[in-house]
């Protein structure tokens, strides 16, 4: 139930963007990872509806605050975060616009995903690709074929319904066995790719 109360004197202006956290935790166990607090069981780390609807209404009652950088570690991570927010979200008088990190890969295994943030108002999110090397992808347990998992990002950013949503990407350089010259290369296809807005 713990949020944030912003002041007057925080300076707040109707076109900043201000973090909130809709969850406090990650359920997954990323090799690369030390946060402290990874691991944990689906649904107990939830912010509770009621706190994130009082804390949204009061930031735009005072400020006019409707944009948002939520801070979860994975926002999509279950179908039923994704639920809580659309509840939220149902109970204010304004709409809001986000920007999150997302796991892309949970874009290929539920697609559905994709339509539910834009609805809710993804603008932008920040995706963990990693790596496009197949030894190194598979040395922190993701797909080794990266190239199935672009067309569900292509498929989120560009469609019939023109969301266009930003992306930016992270990489990861120096994971065991990828060499130099691969790093280059990934490097090299993201700067070019249209569909990658920062990396």
């Amino acid at each position: 139930t713990l949020g944030t109360v912003w002041l007057p004197e925080d300076d707040i202006k109707p076109t900043d963007s201000l973090p909130i956290e809709i969850s406090r935790g990650c359920i997954f166990k990323c090799d690369f990872c030390s946060y402290e607090l990874n691991g944990k069981k689906k649904f107990d780390y939830f912010r509770v509806k009621d706190s994130l609807v009082e804390e949204l209404q009061y930031n735009y009652e005072q400020f006019g605050i409707t944009n948002y950088v939520f801070l979860d570690d994975t926002f999509n991570d279950s179908r039923q975060k994704l639920k809580l927010i659309d509840e939220v979200l149902e109970e204010l008088s304004f709409k809001i616009t986000y920007e999150t990190f997302i796991k892309p890969e949970l874009l290929q295994a539920f697609p559905e995903q994709g339509e539910q943030m834009v609805e809710q108002g993804i603008i932008s999110c920040t995706m963990g690709i990693e790596s496009l090397h197949p030894a190194a992808r598979k040395s922190v347990h993701k797909d080794t074929d990266y190239w199935k998992l672009e067309k569900y990002l292509h498929d989120f950013k560009y469609n019939s319904h023109n969301w266009n949503v930003g992306f930016q990407f992270t990489m990861i350089l120096g994971l065991p066995y990828e060499p130099v010259e691969s790093m280059k290369e990934s490097f090299k296809y993201f700067f070019d790719n249209d569909m990658v807005d920062d990396h």
